[in-house]
């Protein structure tokens, strides 16, 4: 008589954050995460922003393929400005979603057909500029790298929005950062892996000038950011005391900005994200044993 082998449990909800060059963090992370061989007990990968572009690739088994495109890609492309207060403030693009579509697409760097039969589910975050809902779009279907797309889009430094079945979506990052509470109500038994890609989450700086920029475009939209700025502190204090969540972060080490460029920076950054899975490989091998 055959008998099958046992399939291991998919217990584990993956999410990576978002943070715009600062993904690479991220995508080091998964690297190391992916090397593990902790794909076969995922259960769901949620990714937002930049984690979008992590999640996806994380879930096709691909994560070099991000290192790429913050290494290279993006600066070859020119699809990031440089953000400065006085850019913030003047509401000018930072980030050319147009050129991000074709040079994904022109490279080949994530494949929707592969999502759409991945084994398990994976969904970015976005916002739906009108209600400003938050909303998880599915990978699955026909417009895979269009929805990645959608939850990137940095509006109003981004003007335009990506629209999707009729409805048009912004960066899933105003509505959320961390994503602990979302992921724990959605899944309350399953083991959460957080990978962040900031440190720490309360900066007047970052306050005062995103939301002064939102707020002379957009009154709602700024309301809506600055509520999510507010509690992510607490939701922080909240996935760190979870014993069912795991978060990896970066330590003081990390330098890289929203729109940092400098390939070397970006490098020390992968680097430190690989690195940060790998001196915690006992600690996440007790977690993912209990």
């Amino acid at each position: 008589m055959n008998i099958e082998p046992a399939q291991p449990a998919r217990d584990l909800v993956v999410y990576a954050s978002g943070g715009g060059m600062r993904g690479i963090f991220g995508a080091g992370a998964l690297h190391a995460l992916a090397g593990m061989g902790l794909r076969d007990r995922v259960r769901a990968v949620y990714g937002i922003s930049a984690g979008a572009l992590n999640g996806a690739q994380f879930a096709l088994g691909s994560t070099m393929a991000a290192a790429e495109w913050y290494l290279h890609h993006v600066i070859e492309h020119g699809i990031l400005a440089k953000a400065t207060a006085v850019t913030l403030l003047r509401g000018e693009d930072m980030v050319d979603i147009p050129e991000a579509e074709r040079a994904l697409a022109h490279e080949h760097l994530v494949d929707g057909d592969a999502l759409g039969r991945c084994a398990f589910p994976v969904c970015f975050g976005a916002v739906e500029r009108e209600s400003l809902e938050f909303r998880w779009l599915d990978a699955r279907r026909p417009d895979a790298v269009r929805a990645l797309l959608a939850s990137s889009t940095v509006f109003p430094f981004v003007h335009d929005g990506v629209t999707i079945d009729g409805a048009t979506y912004i960066d899933g990052g105003y509505r959320e950062g961390i994503c602990h509470r979302r992921l724990r109500r959605e899944h309350p038994h399953a083991r959460l892996l957080l990978v962040l890609n900031d440190s720490e989450y309360e900066s007047v700086v970052r306050r005062v000038t995103v939301s002064a920029a939102l707020r002379l475009r957009d009154e709602r939209l700024a309301a809506a950011w600055l509520d999510t700025f507010d509690r992510t502190p607490q939701e922080m204090a909240e996935a760190l005391a979870d014993p069912a969540a795991f978060v990896i972060r970066p330590d003081d080490r990390f330098a890289v900005h929203f729109a940092t460029t400098d390939p070397a920076v970006l490098a020390y950054g992968f680097w430190l994200g690989y690195r940060a899975v790998l001196t915690q490989r006992e600690r996440l091998a007790l977690f993912l044993a209990a």
